[in-house]
């Protein structure tokens, strides 16, 4: 099922696709606020308590205005939001679920360059091995293709340094070996 089949089947995923076009129709952020309304406003999830420190500014904009002022953020952002305090189905999350796997799957590389790495790495790690690389193999793996992100985006040699170490950092923090089991039980290294 593709994923605006999918929201289309529950309430929240039905408003979610709602504001995301008039977003995109207006030119602007999608409006959380609405989305918290659309929900029946629940006590203690309103936007601004969810989003507290959360967000860089260029993510989220308050427009201010109270309770009914209007919150424009980033279609991740409002998703996330979604996903995480306002549908009770379940069905938001497995989209964001599905989303996320299919970038990490697609090119972990830039998630592994920034500051403190180590969950993606590890993830991407175990997902790896689960298909069938050892632990060093899937390091390995990951690495090349951080040193070819990097290497693509004309970065001076420090800068480029820096975010390869990242990646390596994150990646050695890690072992995956024994972390994932096949169906017998037995773990795969």
């Amino acid at each position: 099922m593709e994923y605006d089949e999918l929201m289309a089947s529950c309430p929240m995923g039905r408003a979610f696709l709602r504001e995301e076009a008039a977003a995109r129709a207006g030119g602007r952020g999608l409006d959380m606020t609405a989305l918290w309304k659309e929900s029946g406003r629940p006590r203690g999830r309103s936007p601004r308590h969810w989003l507290a420190g959360r967000f860089e500014r260029e993510r989220v904009h308050d427009e201010g205005g109270g309770p009914d002022g209007r919150i424009l953020a980033d279609p991740g952002v409002a998703l996330l939001y979604a996903a995480l305090w306002l549908d009770g189905t379940g069905t938001l999350g497995e989209v964001l679920t599905g989303i996320f796997w299919g970038t990490l799957r697609a090119d972990p590389a830039p998630m592994l360059t920034k500051e403190n790495a180590g969950l993606m790495a590890l993830t991407a790690k175990l997902d790896l091995v689960a298909q069938g690389l050892t632990d060093a193999e899937a390091g390995r793996h990951l690495i090349e293709g951080v040193k070819r992100h990097v290497a693509a985006q004309g970065l001076d040699v420090y800068a480029e340094e820096t975010k390869v170490m990242h990646a390596q950092r994150a990646v050695a923090d890690f072992d995956a070996t024994g972390l994932v089991y096949d169906r017998d039980g037995n773990p795969i290294s």
